[in-house]
């Protein structure tokens, strides 16, 4: 609840979040400091100084980039994909795939079986990691 940095600068949103943003990390991973605009939301009073409204708490929530669900979903995505392209090979597009520079064998098939799973569950979990990093 006191995890919290008080900012006094900024007078408008349009500065603050050019600047700044409202969270920042702090010395303990996983766990973020929230940045409060006291000017911004009107709490700064200078005027009446120490009579002013004051900020005694504040915290930011963020979810965890990977979670078991997170991961193990995308997986789970690769894995049958993987399976239904082993075993049915025509169901998804009505022809066998195969990779272009793979062999037009079993061994061709497997291969590109797995690279569709692998390509599913890892493109699935980057999309994820960049979602949050970039959201925040």
């Amino acid at each position: 609840v006191s995890n919290y940095v008080v900012d006094t600068e900024s007078a408008t949103w349009e500065h603050f979040l050019m600047h700044s943003s409202l969270t920042e990390r702090s010395e303990i991973r996983g766990v973020h400091k929230a940045r409060v605009p006291v000017k911004c939301l009107g709490l700064h009073d200078e005027k009446h100084g120490d009579k002013a409204e004051k900020v005694v708490a504040a915290w930011a929530e963020r979810p965890p980039i990977f979670t078991f669900a997170g991961v193990f979903l995308p997986l789970l995505l690769g894995a049958t994909l993987t399976t239904l392209l082993l075993f049915d090979p025509k169901s998804i597009t009505g022809e066998e795939v195969h990779f272009p520079g793979m062999p037009k064998s079993g061994l061709g098939r497997m291969l590109s079986a797995v690279a569709v799973g692998v390509a599913a569950s890892g493109g699935t979990i980057a999309v994820r990691a960049i979602k949050m990093l970039v959201n925040g």
